[in-house]
């Protein structure tokens, strides 16, 4: 009944701080099982029980007795320290499946702890990008992770590949290698697939000349995502823009200078402190008040 009541007061607390503390308790007295805590950390809707539950799992003695559960969370920190704790448990050999994780966070994990061990991570993604009918998405990102610009030759030919994911991914690949231009991602936004038309769309939000001339495009989400990004971005005047060169900046004035560059009134001019009436002449000085006579 206790456990019971401890788990529906981690759910349905509404003082969060308190529910992280009790938690915290709940460890430190030995409360909470192993098979407890692999539970919190694979499945609990709170983000930071779960991200706590992990860590206590991976220090508990038999930590490694649960860490399958870890490795299937939903919870990319979760997955990815769990990925990081394969080598301490005798399974580094299980390592290279998670370098094509969906999870750029897993992936970079797997690297680190393959890396250590002297793995030609290269090599890999390139045997697995090197066949068309076996390539995966992530593994084209993983391959541009690992910044050879040399490797965009292979994966040029991806652009055209039947599958719309690898096809999206390619895009973005090659991006991050430096290896397409802006004026090469046009003709990407008539994809029949929208997610490589997103991509596209999303690499030339800097670009407002190449943005403007998809406003004519056939197809309706592609007219309304430019017509959004040139709205967000204030690039409707002409700003910055990577493919247009920039007016030169307006040189700055400080307050001071904007000041004194304002036109001053006359001094006999009227004024606040002065009639409109009032018609100034010899003598007219001392016949006003003290508080109204002008400076000499």
């Amino acid at each position: 009944d206790t456990r019971a009541r401890f788990f529906a007061h981690l759910d349905n607390d509404s003082a969060y701080g308190l529910r992280l503390t009790t938690f915290a308790t709940a460890v430190e007295t030995g409360f909470l099982h192993v098979d407890d805590l692999a539970t919190l950390a694979a499945g609990h809707r709170y983000r930071k029980i779960r991200r706590h539950a992990c860590a206590a799992v991976l220090a508990h003695p038999e930590g490694d007795v649960v860490l399958d559960r870890l490795l299937s969370a939903q919870d990319t920190f979760v997955r990815s320290a769990a990925v990081g704790r394969l080598r301490h448990a005798g399974r580094g050999d299980e390592l290279p499946r998670y370098l094509t994780d969906l999870s750029g966070r897993v992936r970079a994990t797997a690297c680190r702890e393959l890396r250590a061990e002297g793995y030609d991570l290269r090599a890999h993604y390139q045997a697995l990008c090197a066949d068309p009918a076996t390539v995966v998405p992530t593994a084209v990102l993983g391959l541009a992770e690992q910044g050879h610009p040399a490797d965009a030759a292979l994966l040029h030919p991806l652009l055209r590949h039947p599958h719309a994911g690898v096809r999206a991914r390619a895009l973005s690949a090659l991006r991050m290698l430096d290896a397409l231009p802006d004026d090469a991602l046009p003709p990407f936004a008539d994809d029949p697939d929208p997610g490589v038309r997103g991509t596209a769309l999303s690499a030339l939000r800097g670009t407002p000349c190449l943005l403007r001339e998809l406003l004519d495009s056939s197809r309706e989400d592609v007219r309304a995502r430019v017509e959004v990004l040139l709205e967000r971005n204030r690039i409707y005047r002409q700003s910055v823009c990577r493919c247009c060169p920039s007016p030169p900046p307006a040189p700055r004035r400080s307050q001071w200078a904007n000041l004194l560059a304002e036109p001053r009134p006359e001094p006999w001019q009227p004024s606040m402190t002065r009639p409109a009436s009032y018609d100034a002449g010899p003598g007219a000085r001392e016949s006003l008040p003290l508080w109204l006579r002008p400076k000499r």
